[in-house]
């Protein structure tokens, strides 16, 4: 039982420190759409008569534009979640789903404590944050994407597979857990009733 969610927490953290990993890329890098980032922009300068690149952040200085606001966001929070991430994957053993005993009068007695609640309470807000952020930048550039899907750099694939990774595969892996776990409850139920039923005989 404990190897098996041990696995299952230690997917849920990976996906989650991966995600996070890739929003912090995407957010703070630029190339997502030739040399244009959301936050950051390349600038070619020539020097010595050797071409090199430097970035200069918000372009033009102007007023943050929302897909900005929402990057700034989700980069804040997926820092966050990463440190989370790394805390339940290295620091929390299987056995920490036990039932707690505070008694306090706000925490309700035996409540079962699950990292994975709290791995899903804190990606899922990053991804939608820098999903939405990700949703207009496309929305913004959809002529200049459907003429040359080329033009996406890296960066934007990145993003890409950080909110498919915080969105899609982390809760579909936390979901699993959670069947998974009813399941063999069930089962150890079942087949613990049927002893005592033996023993009983």
């Amino acid at each position: 039982m404990n190897c098996w969610t041990a696995t299952f927490r230690l997917a849920e953290s990976l996906l989650g420190l991966v995600g996070c990993v890739c929003v912090v890329y995407a957010v703070w890098q630029p190339y997502w759409l030739g040399d244009e980032g959301l936050l950051i922009k390349a600038v070619n300068v020539t020097a010595a008569g050797a071409d090199h690149s430097s970035y200069s952040g918000l372009t033009d200085f102007r007023a943050l534009a929302t897909e900005q606001i929402f990057a700034i966001l989700s980069s804040f929070l997926a820092l966050c979640s990463g440190c989370i991430c790394l805390v339940v994957m290295c620091c929390m053993p299987s056995s920490w789903t036990t039932r707690s005993k505070v008694s306090h009068p706000l925490v309700h007695t035996h409540k079962v404590l699950h990292p994975g609640t709290l791995l899903m309470v804190i990606l899922i807000p990053t991804g939608v944050f820098f999903f939405i952020s990700w949703l207009i930048f496309t929305l913004h550039h959809r002529q200049d994407i459907a003429s040359d899907i080329t033009q996406l750099g890296s960066c934007y694939w990145f993003g890409l597979s950080a909110w498919v990774l915080l969105l899609l595969f982390f809760p579909m892996v936390y979901f699993t857990e959670l069947y998974a776990g009813y399941k063999i409850a069930d089962k150890m139920k079942y087949l613990l009733k049927d002893s005592l039923t033996l023993e009983d005989c």
